[in-house]
């Protein structure tokens, strides 16, 4: 038998870029709570959202149950007001894990693990 040789694929992506090559999305309505007294609302192009029951969105909380997807399409500037906003979110495909949010903060392993069983593949950005 002869050698077996594998494809290798590079690709230059640059490290603020959301999303990684063919992706699928959907448009919807993302629903924002008031924050509490003194928090402040950030939800911008990377938040992880919940889709609830009814088919809408909100913004996903660090023990969120449900189908999780991406944000990948704000309003004009990042959302800092309670109300609900048109988005357009990643429902499959591949995104950049360190521009990931959840709760403001960086997604964790689990969250990534369960990203991934809804058809999202959160990979690292390399910075070479």
């Amino acid at each position: 038998m002869g050698t077996m040789k594998g494809n290798f694929e590079q690709r230059s992506i640059e490290p603020q870029t959301l999303l990684y090559g063919d992706n699928e999305f959907e448009t919807g309505t993302l629903t924002v709570a008031a924050a509490a007294e003194g928090a402040t609302i950030s939800i911008g192009d990377g938040a992880v959202l919940v889709r609830g029951d009814d088919g809408n969105y909100t913004p996903a909380a660090a023990d969120s149950d449900g189908a999780l997807v991406v944000l990948v399409d704000r309003v004009i500037t990042p959302i800092t007001a309670a109300g609900t906003y048109a988005v357009r979110v990643c429902i499959s495909g591949r995104v950049n894990r360190n521009l990931l949010t959840v709760a403001g903060q960086p997604v964790t392993d689990e969250q990534v693990n369960v990203l991934r069983d809804y058809g999202i593949l959160a990979l690292p950005t390399r910075v070479a």
